[in-house]
């Protein structure tokens, strides 16, 4: 087996003078990275590779991925099933990144591409997130505002050596300024599920809260124009009684299908 063979159907990096192979996809397909890392292979021997066990907290699941080969058919095999093993995207795992980013990109995916949050900034180490459910009048929204305090580097000021936490707090703010605490072991698995654990009861109880009070309200047709400053003393003004009636209309759409 030659590298040339692997560069047919993978980008290919090399390092430590040819014992370490990178191999991510050919395409532009990457969340953080430009091409989506897939998996490294160690040279065992010249035309001999293995797929390198990741050095991140999930490793081998299945035994056999780890055998040395010369064939290329099978080591294409095996890189599949490497891939298939990883808890999360492949991206995530490229051995070339620092100690413990691969946790910061699993748990910051989960929160923006499923979770639909908004990353904020990071500071001191704690990241912030948000996330906004808008009104039916498109200005009005609830806001949840989300920290990750642990998952970045820590430290290195005055010469000090920056250190990775083993436990990282989920926390939850509050609108008088206090917030809800949980801390959890540094596994991307364990810190999604307190994110999802954390923040579901307070949606379904707010969600509970606000149903029940929209019964009281009663209901009549109503003409409302939206009013908003457009520089200095002028005031635009727009019918928006169409997208009200949209939004109700998806509202009432969606409360079916649960």
């Amino acid at each position: 087996m030659t590298i040339k063979e692997i560069k047919e159907d993978y980008k290919v990096e090399t390092y430590d003078r040819g014992k370490t192979l990178i191999l991510s996809h050919k395409t532009k397909n990457g969340i953080y990275a430009v091409s989506k890392f897939l998996v490294a292979l160690n040279k065992v021997k010249p035309g001999v590779y293995e797929v390198q066990a990741s050095k991140c907290p999930n490793s081998w699941k299945i035994n056999h991925t780890s055998m040395a080969t010369a064939k290329w058919a099978i080591l294409k095999q095996l890189i599949g099933l490497r891939v298939k093993d990883y808890d999360f995207n492949s991206e995530f795992y490229n051995p070339m990144y620092r100690e413990g980013y691969m946790e910061e990109l699993a748990v910051r995916n989960h929160l923006t591409d499923r979770l639909d949050f908004k990353y904020l900034d990071s500071q001191w180490g704690i990241d912030a997130y948000e996330k906004t459910w808008p009104g039916v009048y498109g200005k009005g929204e609830y806001r949840m505002l989300l920290h990750i305090n642990g998952l970045d580097l820590i430290g290195g000021f005055g010469g000090s050596k920056k250190t990775i936490k083993d436990k990282v707090s989920v926390s939850l703010s509050m609108r008088d300024g206090s917030w809800v605490e949980v801390k959890v072991d540094r596994k991307p698995e364990e810190i999604a599920n307190t994110i999802d654990s954390l923040i579901r009861p307070e949606i379904l109880v707010l969600a509970k809260n606000l149903l029940n009070y929209s019964h009281i309200l009663n209901s009549v047709e109503i003409n409302p124009t939206m009013k908003e400053p457009s520089g200095a003393l002028d005031i635009t003004e727009k019918n928006i009684k169409k997208e009200m009636i949209q939004q109700l209309e998806q509202t009432l759409k969606s409360l079916r299908g649960h």
